[in-house]
């Protein structure tokens, strides 16, 4: 499984720190699982959230108090290959349909 390769640095150069990276969780499987730290949010989580407020970055970085650029990043790394997180989150909103029965 390739690891995520999305960061941002301070003021781009190669040099600089990352403000942030998107990982993969060392303590669940899956690419699905993948977060952004040093923020701790779920990609599955934001794309879920951009689903639920019509794709609105602006209103998914407000609601989760993160920087616009994180959402974006986070759109792109659920692009690359959405399979897994659209996955997830088809089975996520069968279980919670399932409790409504």
């Amino acid at each position: 499984m390739a690891k995520p390769s999305i960061s941002a640095t301070k003021g781009g150069a190669p040099d600089d720190a990352p403000t942030f990276e998107i990982v993969l969780d060392p303590h669940r499987l899956g690419r699905h699982h993948a977060r952004v730290e040093p923020f701790g949010v779920a990609i599955w989580a934001v794309i879920a959230h951009l689903q639920g407020v019509n794709g609105s970055v602006t209103e998914t970085a407000r609601n989760y108090e993160l920087p616009e650029e994180v959402v974006r990043a986070a759109i792109a790394y659920y692009q690359e290959d959405p399979r897994f997180i659209d996955a997830f989150l088809l089975l996520n909103r069968e279980e919670i349909g399932a409790l409504d029965l």
